[in-house]
């Protein structure tokens, strides 16, 4: 039996899929939209082209999982864990990724407008091209990543840690930089008109 009718059958048996082991299954284009998963252990999972609009995976174990490609449009993943995951080219508007810890995430050219990606641990992170308009990115930790060619229009930077971030080509049009920390950032043909307060990078 296939991983994937694997999970749709314990999906149909328990109505929901919180506290599944579901490490290192193929469920590649899954389609997982509004189901309750929290507390799943995704680990090296799978899930590129998977469609999880409107699921429920907070404080999930997304470590090293693949969801390139995913559909997560309005999914609710506060507190989920994503270490080194792969979120390359994922529609994530308005999703909820509050206080993420996702080190080493990489979500090149990935949508996260109106997202909340609120106190986000994105340290060493590859955000190259992605799309943040409107994004709550209050508090987010981005410490050493690569928001190189970054769209954040809009975006609530303030509180963020951008020491030594790289946005380089980045457009931060009227985005909000209040007691944002940008020492050492790189600031190379960076787009910055009608941001507020614009900040050191001393």
């Amino acid at each position: 039996m296939r991983d994937i009718d694997k999970v749709l059958a314990l999906l149909s048996e328990q109505g929901n899929l919180n506290d599944a082991d579901l490490s290192g299954l193929d469920l590649r284009g899954i389609n997982l939209e509004r189901v309750v998963m929290q507390r799943a252990k995704l680990t090296g999972a799978n899930l590129s082209g998977a469609r999880l609009v409107l699921a429920d995976l907070r404080l999930c174990d997304l470590d090293e999982v693949n969801l390139r490609n995913a559909d997560l449009r309005c999914a609710r993943l506060a507190g989920a864990s994503m270490l080194s995951a792969d979120l390359s080219l994922v529609d994530a508007q308005r999703a909820d990724m509050r206080g993420c810890l996702a080190l080493g995430m990489i979500a090149d050219g990935a949508v996260f407008d109106g997202a909340v990606l609120w106190g986000m641990d994105l340290r060493n992170a590859s955000l190259c091209g992605v799309d943040c308009l409107g994004t709550d990115m209050r508090g987010a930790v981005l410490r050493d990543a690569s928001l190189a060619a970054a769209r954040l229009h809009d975006a609530d930077l303030k509180f963020a840690d951008l020491r030594r971030a790289d946005l380089s080509r980045a457009d931060l049009h009227a985005a909000d930089l209040r007691r944002a920390m940008l020492t050492g950032a790189i600031i190379s043909d960076t787009r910055m008109p009608g941001v507020r307060e614009r900040p050191s990078i001393n």
